[in-house]
């Protein structure tokens, strides 16, 4: 796969420092940082699924243990009802 990547010339000449400095090309140097990056960004979206599904579970539960309480009727949420002073 052959990818361009537009980058500016003081990138451009840090990159190829730090290539160089591990006598790498900077296409070599550049690979290995997305193979060093690329299992990272798959883990991390996998625990991101894991904490989801985790995160789901854990609000049902806590959804589930409040009481069954009956609806409030239409006159307690009136306007009239909370602002007495008003109406």
């Amino acid at each position: 796969m052959t990818l361009t990547i537009n980058i500016s010339p003081e990138k451009e000449a840090v990159y190829q420092a730090l290539a160089h400095a591990q006598g790498l090309s900077v296409e070599q140097w550049l690979t290995q940082l997305v193979d060093q990056a690329a299992p990272t960004q798959a883990e991390t979206l996998m625990s991101k699924q894991n904490s989801t599904d985790t995160w789901e579970e854990e609000f049902d539960v806590w959804v589930n243990s409040f009481p069954d309480t009956p609806p409030l009727s239409d006159e307690a949420v009136s306007r009239a009802s909370m602002y007495p002073d008003r109406w």
